[in-house]
């Protein structure tokens, strides 16, 4: 499904805003480590976030609105109800299984990792 001209512009959103969250939570990390750069992160976090706050009503026009794409749902995507019902049956169903499935065995989960502790631990 595409959303018009604006999906370059949905993806860098995506992207950026996936950044933002995960370098904010690496710097509240950094900081509970003692180590003293990230409070100057975090101190230019909360004044990027005072900025932003201060200029959020006159950057909705730009940054926002062209990329508003309404309200979309399971059930516009897929036609009907009976099949959003399902879909998301399926899905939750197969979650805790997939988890099971990964977890439960106790073997490498992604190729490029060793395995269990205590066999890729040394002594």
């Amino acid at each position: 499904m595409r959303f018009g001209c604006f999906d370059h512009i949905a993806i860098f959103f995506l992207i950026a805003g996936t950044y933002t969250f995960t370098m904010g939570v690496l710097t509240w990390a950094a900081a509970g480590e003692g180590r003293m750069d990230a409070v100057f992160a975090l101190l230019g976090g909360l004044a990027g976030m005072a900025l932003f706050a201060q200029l959020h009503e006159t950057l909705i026009p730009v940054l926002y609105d062209p990329t508003n794409v309404g309200q979309i749902i399971l059930t516009d995507l897929l036609g009907n109800y009976a099949a959003a019902v399902a879909v998301l049956g399926i899905g939750f169903g197969l979650c805790p299984w997939g988890i099971g499935k990964l977890w439960g065995s106790g073997g490498p989960i992604v190729a490029f990792e060793g395995g269990r502790d205590s066999e890729t631990s040394p002594g």
